[in-house]
């Protein structure tokens, strides 16, 4: 894409090449910055974003059509005609899904899957579409799975191939690929108590 051969020379410009931290407080091993693999987790917007934008470019998605007209597997209830969940509203926060992020993530791809059913009833919608801007969690999720459909592959194929590849993003990856694993750096989260 033209964004990617315009921008994507400075992109790869490096600044500062150090790592801060450990990758497992367990065990207190240093972060290095050549192998240690962080995931992408919330940055994963920015690249439903782009990977939405790229299709946009290409004229294969359109910000203001509604969703469904995209998507082939699950349905996004509306309000009424009038008030369909557009591209635009997903890529905006506004799209009016009333939902946090609990069970919306796994910590391996093993744990990714999830039934068409099971995703289908996620998608309510608890304000009118564009009206209002919510922190939307699944309202960015739903653009990555349509993405991917809009694209024929899936979502982590199309960010490859619309923003990774393009940028020449070497090192990033959208999931963990099996020969990375030994290189994650270890999820940590805290208690009620606020202990790791």
């Amino acid at each position: 894409p033209e964004y990617a051969q315009h921008w994507g020379h400075y992109w790869r410009t490096v600044v500062l090449h150090k790592g801060y931290g450990v990758t497992d407080i367990a065990t207190a091993k240093p972060v290095d910055p050549d192998r240690t693999r962080v995931r992408i987790g919330s940055v994963s917007k920015l690249f439903a974003a782009l990977t939405a934008l790229a299709l946009v470019d290409e004229g294969r998605l359109h910000l203001d059509r509604d969703a469904n007209q995209y998507l082939r597997d699950v349905r996004v209830p509306s309000h009424s005609s009038d008030d369909p969940v557009t591209v635009r509203a997903l890529l905006s926060h506004r799209a009016g899904f009333d939902t946090g992020l609990w069970g919306c993530t796994s910590r391996s791809s093993a744990d990714v899957a999830m039934s068409r059913d099971a995703y289908q009833r996620r998608l309510l919608l608890g304000r009118v579409p564009d009206r209002a801007y919510g922190y939307d969690n699944l309202g960015v999720g739903l653009l990555g799975y349509l993405t991917g459909q809009v694209d024929g592959t899936s979502f982590a194929r199309a960010v490859d191939a619309k923003v990774i590849r393009p940028l020449g993003l070497e090192k990033t990856t959208i999931g963990v690929p099996d020969g990375q694993v030994e290189h994650l750096a270890a999820c940590h989260s805290w208690d009620a108590r606020g202990r790791p």
